[in-house]
């Protein structure tokens, strides 16, 4: 069984950062992910909600085209089959009338704009990786990408431009688990470093780890 008692006390192993923290990220061992800020990006919902699901949707096999085809054989017949991903979530009439009533407050548009903020780590990490170093591997993703080459900070910065949002990876949320509990556990933790992000790689398919 698990213990759950390490949520009583988890500062010293998992760490929230941003790009105004980012000093403080600790030159330890680790596995981190890349999560989307949900600021209050537009204060119309559908096109909040579509804006969020176009980044999440993120596939980078089908850049060029909108859908993807597929050919199978049916007894001595070839069938062309062609799929495509929705984008955007099903946003309701009731959904609609509670978002335009809260932005309509003084009083609750502040809760529901920190609130959710803070539910950005309730989304699918756009990113997971490891590192020896979790400082050094932010800078390197953090600073400003070149173009040529197929990194997470190319691909985010090509797709985040396509959608039209004025958004850097430094501007993302940085969420690091430390693997290294003492000076002794280095060389352990970096066995448990590969399998952890595999693992966490399959279960959660973060859509920019795919090149």
């Amino acid at each position: 069984m698990s213990d759950f008692s390490l949520w009583a006390n988890f500062q010293d192993r998992i760490g929230f950062f941003t790009k105004e923290t980012a000093s403080r990220i600790p030159e330890r061992p680790g596995v981190y992910g890349w999560f989307f800020p949900l600021y209050l990006y537009s204060c119309d919902l559908d096109d909040f909600v579509e804006l969020v699901s176009n980044l999440l949707n993120y596939d980078a096999s089908c850049q060029s085209v909108p859908h993807q085809n597929a050919e199978m054989m049916f007894n001595w017949d070839s069938i062309q089959i062609s799929a495509t991903r929705r984008r955007s979530g099903v946003v309701t009439d009731e959904m609609r009338r509670g978002w335009d009533k809260i932005f309509s407050s003084d009083e609750e548009l502040p809760l529901l704009s920190q609130a959710l903020m803070e539910s950005s780590i309730f989304l699918p990490p756009l990113y997971v990786g490891r590192a020896t170093n979790l400082k050094e591997r932010y800078h390197q993703h953090a600073e400003q990408p070149n173009l040529e080459k197929n990194t997470f900070a190319t691909r985010f910065a090509k797709h985040a431009s396509n959608a039209g949002l004025i958004i850097e990876v430094c501007d993302l949320l940085f969420v690091c688990v430390f693997t290294e509990r003492d000076a002794g556990e280095i060389l352990r933790s970096k066995v448990v470093n590969g399998v952890l992000e595999q693992v966490l790689m399959r279960l959660s398919a973060p859509p920019f780890s795919v090149r």
